[in-house]
């Protein structure tokens, strides 16, 4: 699931790729980096809603299963 959104996010001139042997090393590139800025309060949100639903997904694993 990361990799299209990181051909994604290349496509649309957000990161730059860089080929090292057999891996490619993704950068955010200027334009990238403005748009996060201008978009930060969204982003945080949704990184806050998603370490929630892990912590939940963490209860559930370590419940005592009956």
């Amino acid at each position: 699931m990361i990799y299209p959104a990181l051909t994604y996010l290349h496509e649309i001139g957000h990161t730059s790729v860089e080929q090292q042997r057999t891996r490619k090393l993704y950068s955010i590139t200027p334009q990238g980096k403005a748009y996060l800025e201008a978009n930060r309060a969204n982003a945080e949100a949704i990184l806050e809603a998603l370490a929630r639903i892990g912590g939940r997904m963490d209860q559930v694993r370590e419940a005592p299963r009956r």
